[in-house]
């Protein structure tokens, strides 16, 4: 009984989980969530999603370390075609961009761009099929 309760679930905060993409850092120190990190080697472009995102409590600009909370992420939903953005900048690439949010954290479900849906769906598919089997296997 346990094991067609906790499958599903799983499968479900895997999906819903706040991934962190890879991060594409050219030696600026930036914060994420927070912590303090320099990217230490130049990334190759290909290495990088299209549309990099973040969810910063902080950021570089013009050589000054600005904070910004985490929640402003949350709450001002300036929404853009990439995601969900607090207006913040951070260097990427060698170019200041805009911050974006990362995936599901900032974003509603509408929002998010076809393959954040795409995980969003699977996920709901795997765990319908993953409490079918567990019920048929109890």
């Amino acid at each position: 009984m346990k094991a067609i309760i906790l499958v599903p679930l799983i499968v479900l905060s895997t999906v819903f989980h706040c991934v962190n993409p890879l991060k594409c850092y050219d030696g600026h120190i930036i914060f994420v969530n927070g912590k303090e990190q320099e990217g230490t080697k130049k990334p190759e472009l290909s290495e990088c999603p299209k549309y990099t995102k973040h969810c910063l409590t902080g950021f570089i600009k013009d050589g000054k370390y600005k904070k910004t909370k985490l929640h402003e992420c949350d709450t001002k939903r300036l929404c853009t075609k990439d995601g969900c953005t607090d207006g913040t900048m951070t260097i990427q690439h060698g170019r200041t961009r805009e911050v974006l949010a990362a995936d599901l954290c900032c974003c509603s479900k509408d929002k998010c761009n076809s393959s954040q849906k795409m995980q969003y769906e699977y996920g709901i598919m795997i765990s319908l099929i993953t409490t079918v089997i567990s019920y048929s296997l109890s």
